[in-house]
């Protein structure tokens, strides 16, 4: 039994923001999740260490073995590949008028 109450285990991914990374007793960084509002600890190699940097502070998605908790909710991966959403917010609206205009 984990101290976490982890209670199973499966394969998936994980989406919302990185916000922290360390290398204090194994690299890995957190992730706000995007629907719970909790953090979940992302383990990673050290070879995927330059893209978690590069994805720092950015929405990210995060593929792997994810463990819940008794309450469903993802506490933690081990990380095989992460993901970094673009930048680039919804289009403005200057951006779609007229779009479906049947003026030519």
């Amino acid at each position: 039994m984990d101290l976490l109450g982890i209670e199973r285990t499966e394969v998936g991914s994980v989406t919302g923001e990185l916000r922290s990374i360390t290398d204090f007793g194994g690299v890995y960084f957190y992730i706000w999740d995007a629907l719970t509002g909790h953090r979940v600890r992302c383990d990673i190699s050290e070879d995927l260490l330059p893209t978690a940097m590069a994805a720092f502070r950015k929405r990210v998605s995060a593929y792997g073995l994810i463990h819940y908790d008794r309450k469903e909710r993802p506490r933690r991966i081990t990380v095989e590949e992460i993901h970094t959403f673009k930048t680039e917010g919804l289009p403005k609206v200057d951006d779609v008028i007229g779009l479906f205009s049947d003026d030519g």
